[in-house]
């Protein structure tokens, strides 16, 4: 099954590859392709292989598939030249393999100088005010393979002018293991922009694919490849249990960037901070971001670990030098919260965990009551 997902997913990439190469007479869409969300603009391409967050369903639509949770994010970044970016996104789980999402991005240039001759003054100052919104659907297939699409209404003002229009992006994201992902995007695909004046804009279509790995826990490199040869490279390190270290590199700009998570309850907050170099003006770049995850109760699974040994002795720590604070005996059955080095850390009651060897449980999965 995992040899006929990964012919599958090399398959629509070269799908996506044809349309790209006949769209080169067109124009690009700077605003739909500009990034959102601090962590992405670390990542840049190579993240439409990361999967499960808010962002997913403007940059890869398949990786919503991947989230098991109620997402929300907002996201803002103001860039050189005086330029500002929106953005808001919701994800909802439909079912087990079905997710939704809805988001907004807006763009905003204000005081653009509008000259009719070569003078020091501008005759007037005018604002370009960009928006789009799109509705994206997931469908996860075979528990590693999702499938996703978004439909995008696009409008733009500017100075006294007005265009409406529509585009399609489409994703896919395969997760070769719990380490190791692929995704691939298409993004403004038969996308237009029609002006009032009857003048209709055709954009060039985008390809992106992603690689992701994490080399060991809190610790994750990527790289993408998007079309008219852009490479990206990006590398994310755990220095503490709520800190992440972020560092990025595409077309000449380099990003840092900051993570912090935190958990109430059911409830994840995460706050990112990112500042690049801008390669055409050499000013900085700042976005914040801000996502919160919910967790239903009707949409989590519960992971249990099942003694499979007469008699098991539970560890406080991942190894046979940690000391036995508990003997389970076989049949018993433990909330598994983590797995480490061939260790899985269960809960033994409200106050108290510890940890098994992998080899003496069964690891199962059941839906709450």
């Amino acid at each position: 099954m995992k040899n006929n997902f990964g012919k599958i997913f090399l398959i629509m990439v070269l799908f996506f590859i044809v349309p790209i190469l006949k769209s080169a007479d067109k124009k690009k869409n700077f605003f739909t392709n500009f990034g959102v969300g601090a962590r992405a603009m670390v990542f840049k391409t190579s993240f439409v292989a990361m999967g499960g967050n808010y962002l997913a369903g403007q940059l890869n639509p398949a990786g919503i598939g991947f989230s098991r949770q109620v997402l929300f994010g907002v996201s803002h970044s103001r860039i050189t030249f005086n330029r500002q970016v929106g953005f808001v996104s919701a994800v909802f789980p439909l079912s087990r393999n079905d997710k939704l999402g809805l988001f907004w991005k807006g763009f905003l240039i204000n005081n653009i100088e509008a000259r009719s001759g070569n003078t020091l003054q501008p005759d007037y100052l005018f604002n370009n005010v960009e928006q789009m919104i799109g509705l994206t659907y997931s469908r996860k297939i075979g528990g590693r393979f999702a499938v996703g699409f978004s439909a995008n209404l696009l409008f733009q003002s500017l100075d006294q002018h007005y265009a409406s229009g529509w585009g399609v992006d489409i994703g896919l994201l395969y997760a070769v293991s719990e380490k190791f992902s692929l995704g691939a995007s298409l993004n403004d695909f038969r996308e237009k922009l029609v002006w009032e004046t009857g003048y209709t804009d055709h954009f060039e279509k985008v390809g992106s694919v992603g690689i992701s790995y994490e080399l060991t826990p809190g610790a994750i490199v990527a790289i993408g490849y998007r079309s008219k040869n852009s490479f990206s490279a990006a590398t994310e390190v755990e220095i503490s249990s709520p800190l992440r270290l972020r560092m990025g590199w595409q077309d000449q700009e380099l990003a840092l960037g900051l993570g912090f998570i935190t958990q109430m309850k059911s409830i994840v907050f995460n706050v990112n901070y990112t500042v690049l170099n801008h390669q055409i003006s050499n000013g900085l770049s700042h976005v914040f971001d801000l996502n919160i995850s919910l967790k239903p109760h009707s949409n989590h699974r519960i992971k249990k670990a099942v003694v499979r040994v007469e008699r098991l002795n539970i560890r406080s720590g991942p190894g046979v030098g940690y000391a036995v604070i508990a003997v389970a005996k076989k049949g018993q059955r433990f909330a598994a919260l983590a797995e480490r080095n061939g260790w899985v850390k269960i809960k033994i009651n409200r106050r108290l965990v510890g940890w098994v060897h992998r080899k003496y449980v069964k690891i199962t999965h059941t839906d709450p009551l």
